[in-house]
Parts: structure tokens; sequence; C-alpha cells
């Protein structure tokens, strides 16, 4: 591994795992990046990692020659890029370097529309606490853990567990042993067509699991099981694993009515919990504690107690499962996931990385379980024009089950310029309509605030009372906002 990265594009979620990740190898790091402030700022100056503001050229000037340069793919058309491809340095794509990684090590991938990031911080959480310290892993997943973590977890370099992303078929590089499937859904309409072009996509990716490798998905989705059925036909060699609620296996997950929590089949009359709201959050993890064992399982030999789908109960298999369930309840959750932020005057403040309606929907019902009887203000940034266009109308549907909703201007992503049309303003207008439509729909009022964050604050200030809770949504940057709105607030109480 070389002794020096420069990382072009370095606050990026992915990449700043990244760069976190090598220094924790042994490499000097250090980046490139625009001035804006992201939550990884932080991380990266806790780190010692330098982050140069800009994308010059002039930036290569100061790298020696054996210097290994990455860059995000979403700033891969910038002429840093060809400049250094120009002057002969090393260099990588994110993905391409993710997929150099895989071929050294044992690897195995968390894959799905959605829950990515959660299931694979929480398989982590799984192979990382008490004795499995020593588990010589490392891992690399779209966020951190809350509460404190410095970062990804690097434990040895033989395992490698990756959250793998289906944008323009990146997951399709990787060397994998095993992977878990959360959900198939469309997703990325820049890219994707249509539903089925996405399923092809998975199913690709499952049938090119390495030989005699494993893939777990969750029973519960559609797309999921469209996958998996391919799988088992194009790769008999493969054991296909199932988890859920509806699954009839051993990994079935069943509400504990008398206890309180939930079980599954294998483990018996012995009930577990977590500190999630709502089924979509449970059945990541319960996916997560699974997939931890399956990699526990899998070495020295690959030895899953799995024949033909069916369980061969083995004390082994019953125990590790049993742990990887136990740690799970303390999983700290990772940061941007229905994360509080801070707690100001009688109301709740969270932030969430939910950007596609159905991420929506599952984030709003946790939070409707953990707090029914508060009202829920959402504000909501929209993350790509193409997608908020694609799909509208869940859009309306998904954000109108809030009591009140505030759009902001869509974030542009990186690789995708804004058309003329402000689906922002449309989405909110929508959704103000559809309230007064029906009256099965919980929102009251929408509004769509342009501009800058000063502006949305004083509005989200005007509107909250106290017993309220109020999330700040979208993959965009608006997660700090929280803190602009209880100033406004504290100088409305003055």
């Amino acid at each position: 591994m070389e002794a020096s990265y420069f990382l072009i594009g370095i606050k990026g979620t992915g990449m700043s795992s990244l760069a976190l990740l090598l220094k924790r190898r042994g490499a000097y790091v250090w980046g490139c990046d625009s001035n804006e402030v992201f939550q990884t700022d932080s991380v990266l100056e806790k780190s010692g990692i330098t982050v140069v503001a800009g994308f010059d050229s002039s930036h290569l000037d100061r790298l020696d020659e054996a210097a290994c340069i990455i860059y995000s793919t979403a700033f891969g058309r910038k002429p840093i890029v060809s400049e250094a491809k120009k002057r002969g340095f090393r260099i990588y794509s994110y993905i391409d370097f993710l997929a150099d990684l895989t071929k050294t090590c044992q690897s195995y991938g968390v894959a799905g529309t959605h829950g990515k990031t959660t299931s694979t911080a929480a398989t982590c959480w799984a192979l990382s606490q008490g004795n499995r310290s020593n588990f010589p892993f490392f891992a690399l997943f779209g966020s951190f853990l809350q509460h404190g973590s410095d970062g990804p977890i690097y434990q040895g370099s033989e395992d490698f567990l990756l959250e793998c992303c289906e944008y323009e078929d990146h997951f399709l590089s990787y060397r994998l042993r095993g992977a878990l499937l959360t959900n198939v859904e469309w997703d990325h309409p820049d890219y994707f067509d249509d539903y089925e072009a996405t399923v092809r996509s998975f199913e690709t990716f499952a049938c090119k699991l390495e030989q005699g490798g494993f893939l777990l998905y969750c029973h519960d989705d559609s797309g999921a099981k469209k996958v998996a059925e391919y799988t088992r036909l194009r790769r008999p060699d493969l054991r296909v694993i199932s988890y859920g609620f509806d699954d009839p296996g051993p990994f079935g997950i069943s509400i504990d009515r008398l206890q309180g929590g939930y079980r599954l089949p294998v483990t018996g009359l012995t009930s577990f919990s977590f500190p999630v709201w709502g089924k979509d959050f449970v059945r990541d993890l319960v996916g997560a504690a699974v997939f931890a064992t399956c990699i526990l399982l899998d070495r020295p030999n690959p030895s899953l107690y799995l024949d033909k789908d069916a369980l061969v109960v083995d004390e082994a298999l019953v125990t590790v499962l049993a742990t990887s369930l136990k740690l799970l309840s303390s999983f700290p959750g990772t940061e941007g996931r229905c994360q509080i932020m801070a707690e100001d005057g009688g109301v709740t403040f969270v932030d969430d990385y939910a950007h596609h309606p159905t991420e929506i929907q599952s984030t709003i019902a946790s939070l409707r379980s953990r707090w029914p009887n508060r009202h829920l203000l959402v504000i909501f940034a929209p993350h790509t024009s193409s997608r908020t266009r694609q799909f509208f109308k869940q859009f309306v549907t998904a954000l109108d089950r809030a009591d009140k909703v505030i759009v902001q201007d869509t974030f542009a992503s990186a690789r995708e310029d804004l058309t003329d049309v402000n689906y922002s303003e449309l989405l909110a207008e929508e959704i103000e309509k559809s309230g007064f439509r029906s009256r099965k729909n919980l929102c009251g009022a929408c509004i769509y605030v342009p501009g800058n964050d000063e502006k949305v604050a004083q509005v989200a200030a005007g509107w909250l009372q106290e017993g309220d809770v109020c999330i700040t949504m979208g993959a965009g940057n608006n997660h700090w906002l929280y803190r602009r709105i209880i100033e406004r607030r504290n100088a409305i109480r003055k």
C-alpha cells in the first residue's frame, strides 16, 4: 500500500471514510474539496487530515511522484483529475480503488436501494464488540457511528466489509464472497430507465458472487425476492438465505407480545430488542445480525450451517447469532439516520438522510412510532431534479404524512445540473393542495422557502411549538439548520 494518498472530493461521506481508513492503515492522507462546511469536516480535522480548498491543479505540485491519487466519481470531470493523469500519477476513481481492495482479501458487501448504510454499520458493530474486537476485518460505509465515533473500524486486513452502491453499476466492480441484499426498488432515474433495469443490475451483482459464496436477502421485499429467485436458478452453487417478518424460515422475525421485543425461530424462546423504532429499522438490524453471523461462520471454512436453504441446527450457529442480536441492542446508530441533534425549548430536533419517497415514509413512520402524540415538522431538501421529477407523486404522498412541511431548494448532485423547472416549489404547492383534498391527509401546512438557511430557520421558528418534533431531511447539507432554528426561537422568546 502506498505511503501517501491525495483524495479529490475528500469531504464526501464515502471519501472521508476511506481517508480515515487509509490513515488507520498507516498512510499519510490529505485532500481537497469545496469551501462548503459539511458534517465530515470536524471528523477529518480531528483525525489530523489536511483539507485544502478548491480543485486547482496547483495542488498537484505539492505531491511527490509516489503519491496515489483517489478522486470521487462526482468530481471525475474536474481539470485536476485530467491533469493528474497527464502528469503520470497513479490515479484511481473511488470505485476502482475499492474494487482493488476487494481483490486483496475476502470481501463482503451490503447492497440495496435503501438501508445499506445502517445495515453495513450494524454488521460492523456486531463484528467488532466484546471478544470480537480481534476479528481481523476492516469496514467502509457512507456514514459514521453516532455518539463520538471517530471513523471506520480497522481491526485487521484479512476480511473487508463494504457498502455497495448500485449507481452506474458501481457495485459490479467488486469481488465479493457474500452479500446482504436489503431491498430492490427503482432509484437513480438519471441512470436506470425503470424498475426492470434496476432489478437486472442487482441480478448481475448477485450472480457475480464468488463460487460457493452466499446471498442473504430480505424476504419481505418483492424486488429482493425476485433477485434471489433469479440467483437460485443461475447460481446453484451459492447459498441463498432469507430473513424478514414474512419469512417462513429460521430467520423469520416475529413480535414477542408477552415479553416485548422480537424473536427468531432459530433462537427459540429467547427474545431480543433494538434501540430503533419501526419495522423497517428492526428488519435492517436483524439482517445485519444474520449477516455478521454468516461472515463469522464463513471463516476459516465455508460453513454456514445451511443445506439447500434448510437450517442444520447447531449450537455454534445459535450461539453466534444470539450474541450478534444481543450486541446490536447497544447499536448507537449512524450519523444522519434518525439522529437526535438537540432538545431545546420543548422541541426535539432530528436529522435524517432520507431522500427517496420510500425512505421518507419509513422515517416518518419510525418517528410516529416513537412519539405518537407529537406534531411533526419536516424540513425537506430534495436531492437531484431527476429524482424529484420522476417520483413526484410519491414524494407528495410520503411528505403529506407530516403535520407541517417546509420544502427547500433542490440540492443538486455534483454529477447533475439543475433544470429550469423549480420542482421544489411545485412539490410544496402539490402537498398543500393534497392537504385540502382529503381529510385522511395529515399535513396542515406546506410552504416552499427559497434561498438561504436563515429564511428557512425563520419560518420554522415561527411554526414550532413546545412538544413538536422537527426533522431536517434529505441527502443535502441541511443538518446544521437546527442550530439556526434554536437561535431564532430563543430570540423570539426574549
